[in-house]
């Protein structure tokens, strides 16, 4: 019981949350960021795709990967926010709190929100 108590009374530590959740979500811009490259990179080989099959087939490859690793990311920050929101931001103004410092952080990595 007194566990609980002591649990119940820590304020939730938002900007360190927010600073380890930067991680993924800036490696998800920056996956985003590289399908765009990747998917105009493509429409440019398809136009002349006699003389770039090669490559045509080399970027298939990355692009499959890069779907691969996009789609295991999202598992990941969907697994970690479903956790962060049911035991660490229960309260509707950590939620907020941690989105603005989540925000910050990510503009402060480099990290660009499109």
């Amino acid at each position: 019981m007194i566990l609980f108590i002591i649990s119940c009374t820590q304020k939730v530590n938002v900007a360190e949350l927010a600073e380890q959740f930067a991680e993924l979500e800036c490696k998800a811009i920056m996956l985003k960021d590289k399908r765009y490259v990747l998917a105009d990179r493509l429409r440019e080989i398809e136009m002349d795709t006699v003389t770039n099959r090669k490559e045509l087939d080399s970027l298939n490859k990355i692009i499959i990967l890069t779907k691969q690793e996009s789609l295991s990311l999202a598992d990941s920050i969907k697994t970690q926010l479903d956790d962060l929101f049911t035991h660490h931001l229960k309260d509707p103004s950590d939620r907020v709190a941690f989105n603005n410092h989540l925000r910050k952080v990510i503009e402060t990595k480099g990290c660009m929100l499109h």
